[in-house]
């Protein structure tokens, strides 16, 4: 991951030794406090490759069913989960499901390793199956997590974000690793680099085999990532898990998208479909009062922080201000 740029002040008569440290740790990009979203304690993955590290993607979950791995999630706070609909049994019987948050093998346990059962399912109201898209349900834990270096919430995108095929996605998941073939008990936690794919360009590729090609099936609650020419993909068992990309502000992940449905794994010209998340922002701040961070630039000029701790800023303009004021 690309070195972080210091913010440097400059002032006559030097500052006393506790301000540059201060200034340090409040304007450093995509530095933030420990529980801000989207933000690994783990930076290094393995690239190019298809194996996670553990805490690379610390917001990942595995949804089980009586036990066993059957769909991926997202922590977006320490009580609230994403996934998709398309998970879930009716009727549905919260006491049939647990979550394993902090999960790097998909069937194993580690010191880390935090279950939860689930208190609440929400499923989206406009939802009626993965054609008319809204393919996005939410879970409430029994009990709250606490974050720790494996555990941490991915940051919600806002209505008006746009990701393109410039930005740096990723997928990841327990899910097969071709038609067919269930990745292991003992596989760890697998990772995929993919380019976001135009809704226009996408829909043209599904239409090649839709016999009224005149109406969309790609529609603005969805969108599409992976490869035209096939090959890698999200699978069976990915369902429901996150699609993240990297904001090139202060390098924070957000998630773009939730696995939906797709033609197969990996075939050519059938890139699998998400359920696009800022189309359906509204309704998650709706239920869970999640709040979607703002965003400002660093008024020492370089960079871009996360407004984390309003006070704290307030305190060290407050202390600028007294040292300069003592310097005339």
């Amino acid at each position: 991951m690309a070195a972080e740029k210091k913010t440097r002040v400059a002032v006559t008569g030097g500052l006393p030794g506790f301000v540059i440290p201060l200034i340090t740790l409040l304007f450093l990009p995509g530095r933030v406090a420990g529980t801000a979203c989207g933000v690994p304690a783990l930076q290094s993955r393995i690239i190019g490759g298809s194996a996670a590290v553990p805490g690379a993607w610390p917001w990942q979950i595995s949804l089980r069913f009586q036990g066993s791995h059957f769909c991926g999630g997202s922590l977006i706070s320490n009580e609230w989960l994403l996934t998709s609909v398309m998970c879930f049994f009716s009727p549905l019987n919260v006491s049939l499901y647990q979550v394993e948050l902090g999960l790097l093998f998909k069937n194993g346990t580690g010191a880390q390793t935090v279950t939860r059962g689930l208190k609440n399912i929400f499923i989206h109201p406009n939802y009626t199956n993965y054609v008319t898209g809204n393919d996005v349900a939410l879970l409430q834990l029994q009990q709250p997590v606490n974050y720790t270096n494996v555990i941490r919430p991915v940051c919600l995108p806002r209505k008006s974000d746009v990701f393109t095929p410039k930005d740096d996605c990723w997928v990841t998941g327990w899910g097969a690793i071709s038609i067919g073939a269930l990745l292991p008990n003992t596989g760890p936690l697998q990772q995929l680099n993919v380019t976001i794919i135009p809704n226009a360009d996408c829909d043209r590729m599904y239409n090649n085999t839709k016999q009224n090609a005149s109406l969309p099936m790609i529609l603005d609650n969805m969108m599409c990532a992976g490869y035209a020419e096939g090959g890698k993909d999200a699978c069976n068992g990915d369902n429901g898990g996150p699609l993240v990309c990297r904001r090139r502000t202060d390098g924070s992940w957000v998630q773009a998208g939730i696995v939906s449905w797709g033609y197969g794994c990996g075939i050519p010209n059938k890139p699998v479909i998400y359920t696009r998340v800022s189309s359906v922002t509204a309704w998650i701040q709706k239920m869970t009062n999640i709040t979607i961070e703002a965003e400002t630039t660093s008024v020492l000029g370089s960079g871009v922080v996360r407004l984390q701790k309003p006070a704290a800023l307030l305190a060290l303009l407050l202390l600028l201000i007294s040292f300069i004021l003592s310097l005339i």
